[in-house]
């Protein structure tokens, strides 16, 4: 008697098998991800999520960029604005002497204080 192992080895089997229809693969359905895998698709996902929030070598993209930056120039046009509006953009400091100077913050101070009130420059 011939043991199982040696019909094996010589290509003999003991019991007569029906032979399997081939299947197609494309008709199977991918095999599930093993425990602790992700498929592909949602790797893909992630790795866009990521990359969006910026690398190594590329800024971030995500919102309204880089958030610092967005901060400077709103504080910058504040700031252009604030100049054109005081009127500074108007003044020369070579055509004002002090005399000029000390009227306009008398007429100022009288617009904020009523005249005579809130003092003035000793002195002048």
């Amino acid at each position: 008697m011939r043991s199982v192992v040696r019909l094996a080895a010589e290509g003999e089997t003991t019991a007569k098998k029906e032979p399997v229809a081939p299947t197609e693969e494309e008709d199977m359905p991918p095999p599930p991800p093993k425990r602790g895998e992700i498929s592909d698709n949602l790797r893909q996902r992630l790795r866009a999520e990521a990359t969006s929030l910026g690398e190594e070598d590329a800024p971030i993209t995500a919102g309204f960029g880089n958030p610092y930056l967005v901060v400077i120039v709103i504080i910058g046009v504040l700031g252009v604005a604030t100049y054109y509006q005081l009127g500074l953009d108007k003044l020369d400091p070579s055509k004002i002497n002090n005399e000029d100077a000390y009227t306009q913050y008398m007429q100022i101070q009288s617009q904020m204080y009523g005249p005579g009130g809130g003092g003035g420059m000793p002195g002048m």
